[in-house]
């Protein structure tokens, strides 16, 4: 048998974040652009071994990431760190949120409360955008805070969750996405990703999404000390975050239900069966709208929920459900008799890119448009109105009602261009071998503990 020392392993892949080295520069608008060609974006597969790709692009993200963030310092985006509760970045794990400064936020009497996605960076709503098209506005959140500023009443305070870097470097000392652990620098290309230590990589108090969102909404949008007691709370949850937000206040509703003055959503997946509060689901249809790739016209309504209880069902006793158990699924009438209800709130088309990602950067200025000046002209007596639902072409019979292209967004809709993007990576010298490490297994990972260990 034969054994290969570990001073023999193939090298980790070399990459270090420096944009010139990697070969992109970042425009002034923001964008990533190659030195080579600066029509052209990031390029991911340069190799046949995926470690190569996946550490060139996070060492391509962490200069992305220095550069959107002194842009969100420019644009009055300030850092407030958790669960130490300061603006002064710690030493202990901790995992970083944007806030609108808070000696100005504590005098809003509007505040949106982003949730971002749970695989995402702080700030970023899709990395295609900003590494394939000309998309940094609409990708981050800058151009939010930009649309915040021409608001009707006047500009609203913003908290953008972090529900994505809950993973906490020693050796960088900051907090990390699942996809930036897996890309840390390893003592060869054939060792496994650093352990994750349960008490060391952990961030206290925001172990996952759900007791993150749950840590910011009651140390930070509930707290009379950041946030005035009498601001409007208008939440969005984007993607996957929007059902860790859904779950959260299905079962805990009461806490939040006086302070929370609207919802948005995007491609939330939670079907209405699951919301047994039935206070909470008055509110989804009342106060709450959701944006979903579809085949129709930008924010054009698509659907809406169907009353809640058939003719067959005692009105009195479903009225009576308080959350405590589960009524099981609900149903409206369509024109074959009962059909089960297939959406928690009225539904608006997000775009016909059926990418979740790419849902809020299109439609956030509708959604900032709703909540700051619809809703927020009557916060207190607002309720979504009868909105008439858009019909395809099949449903009326007609060709001119919508032709299938949804509005541009700097032409990021088509996504990145895939002929360079998936272009095979050739090995002239070994063209029958792939390129990279042998399969060898090493079973001890590394720890990234600091000193605590």
């Amino acid at each position: 048998m034969f054994a290969r020392s570990s001073t023999n392993f193939l090298p980790d892949a070399p990459f270090k974040p420096d944009l010139k080295e990697l070969g992109y520069f970042i425009t002034d608008d923001g964008d990533l652009r190659s030195i080579r060609d600066p029509s052209k974006g990031f390029h991911y597969a340069i190799n046949k071994v995926s470690r190569w790709n996946d550490v060139n692009r996070e060492a391509m993200r962490i200069c992305m990431r220095a550069e959107y963030h002194r842009r969100f310092e420019s644009e009055g985006i300030a850092h407030f760190f958790l669960p130490q509760m300061t603006t002064t970045k710690p030493s202990d794990p901790h995992v970083p949120i944007l806030t609108t400064p808070l000696d100005a936020l504590r005098k809003k009497t509007q505040v949106l409360v982003i949730v971002n996605g749970h695989m995402q960076d702080l700030g970023v709503w899709a990395w295609r955008l900003l590494e394939h098209e000309h998309g940094s506005l609409n990708g981050t959140a800058l151009g939010l805070a930009k649309k915040l500023n021409h608001c009707a009443k006047e500009q609203p305070g913003m908290i953008v969750a972090n529900l994505g870097q809950l993973l906490f470097s020693h050796k960088y000392q900051c907090a990390v996405t699942r996809d930036s652990w897996n890309s840390l620098p390893r003592a060869s290309a054939v060792h496994p990703s650093p352990k994750i230590h349960p008490e060391h990589n952990i961030i206290p108090g925001n172990e996952n999404p759900e007791a993150h969102l749950r840590f910011i909404l009651e140390n930070v949008v509930l707290n009379p000390d950041l946030v005035a007691k009498d601001a409007e709370i208008y939440v969005v949850g984007l993607s996957r975050s929007a059902d860790v937000l859904i779950e959260l206040f299905n079962s805990e509703w009461s806490k939040y239900s006086r302070r929370i003055t609207a919802i948005g959503l995007t491609s939330p997946s939670t079907m209405p069966e699951r919301i047994t509060n039935s206070d909470f689901k008055t509110f989804l249809a009342e106060r709450a709208r959701s944006w979903e790739s579809a085949y129709a016209p930008l924010n054009v309504c698509t659907d809406r929920p169907e009353p809640t209880v058939s003719p067959a069902v005692n009105s009195s006793s479903a009225s009576t459900n308080t959350g405590d158990t589960d009524p099981g699924p609900q149903w409206g009438l369509g024109d074959d008799g009962p059909i089960q209800q297939l959406k928690l709130c009225p539904t608006f088309s997000g775009g016909d890119e059926f990418i979740d990602e790419l849902v809020f950067p299109r439609v956030y200025p509708h959604v900032v448009d709703w909540f700051f000046n619809e809703v927020g002209i009557n916060p207190a007596g607002y309720k979504n109105p009868e909105l008439e639902i858009f019909k395809t072409n099949e449903e009326v019979g007609q060709s001119d009602q919508y032709d299938g292209a949804s509005e541009p967004l700097n032409n990021v809709g088509a996504g990145p261009d895939l002929s360079v993007v998936n272009e095979p990576v050739v090995d002239e010298e070994a063209n029958s071998e792939p390129m990279g490490p042998p399969r060898i297994v090493v079973e001890d990972a590394e720890a990234d503990i600091g000193d605590l260990a």
